[in-house]
């Protein structure tokens, strides 16, 4: 092998490991964002109940570019990323995008066969535009109709919330319907807030000691002398 090919094949190694290097170091910016945007997703609350879905996305779309500027102004060191945020540009788009990688789609009062059918159609075509997809499921929804939108995920995506891989995006199930908030505001309200001053009551254990007898009890008593009247 002749040194300017070496040297050529050297160049081209090098040119392949710098671009696995910057994919990777993509790879795990993006999986953090991911991540970063599903913890917001899970902290959000909806206000009320609302009666238009739009209603949901307006107040989700607001608290997620809140918590990302939050989470910005926290960064001590380096320059903070900015996020842009926006709510859906067309049909063929989610209800909410970050950055163009994550999309985020809301349904309220799912239930039928029908519209969990058209759904899932809705986040096979994502699979081109987005690498994280989170499904946000509001309103009246059933134990049955979510059981059965993770089995159809489970079996195109091979598991709800699996990381980046081969078989798809990764897809996030997250529940804000009316029986989740009940159960939320239930075991809040159950827990009772402990004041940091509180001093923890405990019993003092006690000591039982065994009985005996005195040697002066069976001692002789003195008889005292009668006076002389």
């Amino acid at each position: 092998m002749s040194e300017t090919g070496s040297m050529e094949d050297i160049r081209k190694d090098k040119k392949k490991y710098g671009e696995e290097i910057r994919n990777n170091k993509e790879c795990e910016m993006f999986e953090s964002l991911c991540d970063t945007v599903l913890g917001i997703v899970e902290r959000w609350i909806p206000k009320k109940k609302y009666s238009k879905e739009i209603e949901y996305r307006d107040e989700l779309v607001e608290f997620i570019r809140n918590e990302l500027k939050r989470r910005q102004q926290d960064i001590l060191f380096g320059t903070p990323k900015k996020h842009h945020v926006k709510k859906e540009a067309g049909r063929a788009h989610a209800d909410i995008e970050i950055d163009r990688n994550i999309g985020i789609e809301l349904k309220r009062n799912l239930k039928g066969k029908t519209e969990m059918n058209r759904l899932s159609g809705q986040i096979i075509d994502y699979e081109g535009d987005y690498s994280c997809i989170i499904v946000v499921l509001c309103g009246e929804v059933s134990e049955e109709t979510v059981d059965e939108l993770e089995y159809q995920f489970e079996q195109r995506y091979g598991g709800v919330g699996l990381g980046l891989g081969t078989q798809g995006p990764r897809v996030e199930i997250v529940r804000k319907d009316e029986i989740w908030i009940k159960r939320k505001k239930k075991k809040t309200s159950s827990k009772k807030p402990q004041s940091p001053f509180d001093i923890p009551s405990f019993n003092l254990p006690t000591f039982d000691f065994p009985s005996f007898d005195s040697p002066f009890d069976n001692a002789p008593k003195k008889k005292g002398r009668k006076k002389k009247g």
